[in-house]
């Protein structure tokens, strides 16, 4: 019986207990059910209780002691008489203890929060540096010094200036024929020849070395000008 059923059972019955004060099963009974239960209890060594009871064998038919009757609020009669008796009063005192004792809290339920997304980290996107443009290689070419030391000796071996081949009439002169001139004129205009041909000798120079310096400037060293004779 499960204990609030026990509860009910108790409030809306009546318990009635057959006993002898002689019997010592009657007084582990009364031990079992007296804490826990309300009942009515009587005693069998009585004459006139004892004719009674025996008088009334179809309504009670009562044999042995200890007997216990329980009169339901439905009209039903429950007997339960000697080793029976014990199982029914042993049942009703565990129901009723069980009972008896406190319920235990309900368990609190927490509110279920929401899963709130997790958040995916996003890596900081690397730009990627667009290559420079690169010049094109500077492409130098360099003189080879076999090539500076032939230059040099040409310049070193060749004559400033190349007189030309075909000579005027005066210079085909006799000998005689130029002791005929005069002579303060003739070496006048030999000697404005001869500054005439030494400047132009010397700016021939500049230019050459000019030029040797932007091919090499430190493979050819500085050729000094000669006097034209």
């Amino acid at each position: 019986m499960r204990p609030h059923e026990c509860k009910t059972y108790m409030e809306s019955n009546i318990v009635v207990i057959f006993y002898s004060k002689y019997s010592s099963k009657c007084a582990e009974l009364f031990e079992i059910v007296r804490d826990v239960l309300d009942f009515r209890k009587i005693c069998v060594d009585h004459a006139d209780i004892r004719s009674t009871i025996l008088n009334e064998r179809d309504k009670y038919s009562i044999r042995m002691v200890p007997s216990v009757i329980v009169f339901m609020s439905t009209g039903v009669m429950q007997k339960y008489e000697d080793n029976k008796a014990f199982e029914w009063a042993i049942n009703m005192r565990r129901s009723i203890h069980q009972s008896m004792m406190p319920l235990a809290p309900a368990p609190v339920i927490q509110p279920i929060q929401p899963i709130q997304p997790m958040q995916v980290l996003q890596q900081p996107t690397t730009l990627k540096e667009s290559p420079m443009p690169t010049s094109p290689p500077r492409i130098v070419e360099e003189t080879a010094p076999e090539d500076l030391m032939g230059m040099k000796r040409r310049i070193e071996t060749s004559p400033l200036i190349q007189r030309p081949s075909a000579m005027t009439n005066t210079e085909q002169d006799s000998p005689g024929e130029e002791n005929n001139h005069n002579p303060r004129g003739v070496k006048g205009i030999h000697d404005k020849k001869h500054d005439s041909l030494k400047n132009l000798a010397q700016q021939l120079q500049a230019e050459r070395e000019k030029e040797d310096a932007e091919i090499a400037p430190n493979a050819i060293s500085k050729i000094s000008p000669q006097p034209v004779s």
